[in-house]
Formats: C-alpha cells, structure tokens, sequence
C-alpha cells in the first residue's frame, strides 16, 4: 500500500511540474506570455466587477542586440535573466511578472495605482543603475492603469507600448545606451 502514495506522490509531482512549464518561461522562471495574457483579461474582469484600479507595467531592455553584438548570445542570456532577478526582487508577492517578448518584460500590479507602478518602476530602474555586474543594463518602462488608460487588455497595453515607446526615444535622442 505504501508504494500506491509515492506513486501518487510523484505523479502529482510530475503533473505540476508540466503545469509550470507550460506556464514560465523556461530561461527566466517568469511566467510566460500566455500566462501573462491570460492574468491580465482575469484581472481586467475583476476590477470591472469589484470598481478597483490596477496597473501594468511593460519593461524593455535597452540594447539586447548591442549586448549580444558586443558580448555574446550568453551575455545577452544572461542580461535577460538579471533583469528578471530584479524584477522579481522588485514586485510584490501579489503581482504577476511575465517574460512578454524577447526582451520584453511585464508585471501586472494588483490592486495598485500610479502611484505604485511608479515606484516599482523606477525602483526597477534604480536596481539596474546600482548593479556592477557588466554589462550595464537599462529599461524602458511603459505604465498602463485601470480604467484611466483602457478598460480591456488590449487598450491598457496599447497605452503600456506608447508610453514605453515614447520613453525609448527620449532617452535614444539623449543618447542613453546600455554598453
């Protein structure tokens, strides 16, 4: 009888194990982007139900092909997964922070305002200024809120992409880089 709950054990081991796999992002250990999809329209539904705000964040690393140009494929791995280190180290236990692209990043922020999409953001960013780890790494960050910017998945990202957009240029024409 012992042997019927490992077996038991292991398999429901193994069916989580699949679970999670077809859910994170196998090089960061973010979820991925279907997950991240999914959370954001599951989100968007509650906050119409229950007249809460919350907010989105999309990220983009500065100068992946430069780093992978200059340093390698591994570098540029490696700047992917750093910058998934601080964005985890950087949300809350209640947010959901997602591989969104290739070198696109997204945190969806329960139950937060501006305000907070703010600081998190620029606690991200400040993170990234203070790491001594080369190459240095930047992002540009692009903050959509509910129901201020969108009030479906898609307008809240079309506002995010803008926003993130507008920054990049910005801080191209200032002549930011990231190498």
């Amino acid at each position: 009888m012992r042997w019927r709950g490992h077996y038991i054990t292991d398999r429901k081991k193994g069916e989580d194990e699949i679970r999670y796999q077809a859910t994170h992002d196998a090089l960061t250990g973010l979820a991925n982007y279907r997950e991240f999809i999914d959370t954001l329209e599951r989100e968007v539904r509650r906050a119409e139900r229950s007249k809460h705000s919350f907010a989105l964040l999309l990220l983009d690393l500065d100068e992946l092909k430069a780093i992978n140009d200059k340093y390698g494929h591994l570098a540029g791995n490696r700047a992917l997964k750093r910058l998934a280190g601080v964005i985890k180290e950087h949300s809350r236990a209640t947010d959901l922070a997602a591989r969104y692209g290739g070198d696109e990043f997204a945190i969806v922020l329960i139950d937060a305002g501006p305000g907070m999409a703010n600081r998190i953001a620029q606690r991200i960013e400040s993170a990234l200024r203070n790491d001594h780890e080369q190459p240095t790494l930047s992002v540009s960050v692009g903050i959509g809120v509910y129901p201020e910017d969108g009030r479906s998945a898609q307008e809240l990202l079309q506002a995010a992409d803008r926003q993130l957009y507008e920054r990049k240029k910005t801080a191209h024409s200032n002549g930011a880089t990231a190498c």
